[in-house]
């Protein structure tokens, strides 16, 4: 039982100083991109085109595809983030490192926005294709939608800059 224990524990070479001062470099970087992207699209990008573009309903399609493939992205940035920070921060601290809770909630709000809320949002556009009846359980249901994706999208801004801010150190916070 001890030899089993003892060969699990070896599978994995602890990282050396130089391998964590790497790869905290390399999750700052993908922090960056990740934050930088959502941020630039959500409070750049999308209040400009709905500004600019006259028609609401194409404004909205347009911003609805770049949200999705921002959120694509996203989806591999934090990923990518979560497996360095394990690797980083060794297996047994799951339960104990902040960092990596932070990036499991902001990839589980991000797969929950790109793949529920999402799709019922389009759904509910195309369902409107006419128009929006005001008072409409179909409006009122996007509304509400909405409002839960702008929650769920500033939440993840605010955990991104969180871990902006945070010190990368190898365990956690």
């Amino acid at each position: 039982m001890d030899l089993l224990c003892e060969s699990r524990q070896t599978m994995v070479e602890p990282v050396t100083d130089s391998a964590a001062n790497s790869i905290a470099a390399l999750e700052r970087v993908l922090l960056a991109l990740w934050v930088g992207g959502i941020a630039v699209v959500g409070l750049v990008v999308a209040p400009v085109l709905f500004a600019v573009v006259e028609d609401s309903r194409q404004a909205g399609d347009i911003a609805g595809a770049v949200f999705h493939w921002v959120s694509l992205l996203a989806l591999g940035l934090l990923s990518a983030l979560l497996l360095l920070r394990i690797r980083l921060s060794g297996r047994n601290r799951l339960l104990t490192d902040l960092r990596q809770w932070l990036l499991a909630t902001a990839l589980i709000i991000t797969a929950a926005g790109a793949f529920y809320l999402a799709p019922q949002m389009a759904t509910l556009r195309d369902v409107a294709a006419g128009g929006w009846e005001p008072g409409s359980a179909v409006m009122i249901r996007f509304q509400w939608l909405h409002r839960v994706a702008s929650g769920l999208f500033m939440a993840n801004t605010l955990i991104g800059v969180l871990l902006l801010l945070m010190r990368p150190g190898r365990h956690g916070a």
